[in-house]
């Protein structure tokens, strides 16, 4: 190769690097924000199909079915109404397994003027093998009108109580 050929070269090579780089670069920041995009939806999948909790809101029909460690239980919110402290809800909660749960825990959370607050229920209630049964709930510092939704998570049943043989 002549020297006239290496400055040929040379002129062209820096400036197609350069474009490469670029290309390379672009291609590989486009990808990456597909990447971010993709776990944000992976994400928000999660936060809706988290097993062990549900999201409830006012006015809506039918019912969310929340997991635990003997099954799952179907829950409902059926009413919402003033009470002096904030506002009662009124939960119906099924029980589709073949035992009756003696009792159960479970967290709810709600928001109040922006902050969620969360609270810890034990309800002493049998929840009958195949039925629903009602269960009341205070909710402090929030007005019916300003309840948009209702978490209910770490649903557990405290026992089971099995039907005598014969």
């Amino acid at each position: 190769m002549g020297s006239s050929d290496k400055r040929f070269l040379s002129g062209w090579v820096i400036p197609a690097l350069l474009i490469l780089l670029v290309i390379y670069t672009w291609n590989g920041h486009s990808k990456i924000n597909r990447l971010r995009r993709d776990v944000r939806k992976l994400k928000d999948v999660s936060v809706r199909l988290t097993p062990g909790s549900v999201r409830l809101t006012p006015g809506s029909d039918g019912y969310q079915v929340i997991c635990h460690n003997l099954g799952s239980a179907t829950l409902s919110l059926k009413e919402v109404k003033e009470h002096a402290k904030g506002s009662v809800i009124i939960l119906v909660i099924g029980n589709p397994t073949s035992v009756d749960i003696t009792g159960a825990t479970m967290k709810i959370s709600y928001p109040v003027e922006w902050v969620e607050h969360s609270y810890q229920y034990d309800l002493q209630q049998t929840f009958v093998a195949g039925k629903a049964t009602k269960a009341r709930f205070i909710l402090e510092g929030v007005k019916p009108s300003g309840l948009s939704y209702v978490n209910v998570s770490d649903f557990q049943p405290k026992g089971i109580k099995l039907i005598q043989a014969n």
